[in-house]
């Protein structure tokens, strides 16, 4: 089983805290995982990525350290091994993967919250911006200062409008 696709089978948080445990406990090759829209909170969401992080195995060849008082024999250098990354010792051995968690459409509250606030942030530099300038201007600040404010001032604009657009979309999934 490489992918499991839950999307809209209405999971909810009780079921995603069931299948977290079982993903920690499984050390099945699942890479995808799709629980979008399942109405999860923001809760099961966060137990179902710990759990597939804390099933993945470190890549061969990956990150090495040195055994702190291993020497190899013949050279007399430091023995390396594979970084012990606190990851779940049975998935390891039995052949655990990264599983990647697709949760789009859950945590709507979340999503409606940070639209809402980034929509405000966006406003804010609507109403204030050219009172932002005009004190920019009272305190002397002109060339390359000026520009520098404005630059990131509309910088904050694009982000938060940009923002409240993805968690208003992601809210209405």
């Amino acid at each position: 089983l490489e992918a499991l696709r839950l999307a809209g089978c209405g999971v909810g948080d009780v079921g995603a805290a069931r299948l977290a445990e079982a993903l920690a406990q499984n050390a099945t090759r699942l890479e995808r995982l799709d629980v979008a829209a399942n109405g999860l909170g923001a809760r099961g969401v966060r137990r179902l990525k710990r759990a597939a992080k804390a099933r993945a195995v470190p890549s061969p060849g990956g990150p090495l350290e040195e055994a702190p008082f291993a020497k190899a024999r013949s050279r007399g250098t430091p023995e390396k091994r594979p970084v012990s990354d606190g990851r779940n010792p049975r998935a390891q051995a039995l052949g655990g993967a990264r599983c990647r968690v697709e949760a789009r459409g859950n945590c709507v509250g979340l999503e409606a919250a940070c639209a809402a606030t980034h929509g405000l942030g966006f406003a804010a530099f609507v109403v204030f911006g050219g009172f932002l300038a005009r004190e920019a201007r009272e305190v002397q600040l002109e060339g390359r200062e000026f520009r520098s404010l404005v630059v990131y001032a509309l910088a904050h604009a694009v982000y938060f409008g940009a923002s409240a657009l993805t968690h208003g979309r992601e809210a209405a999934y």
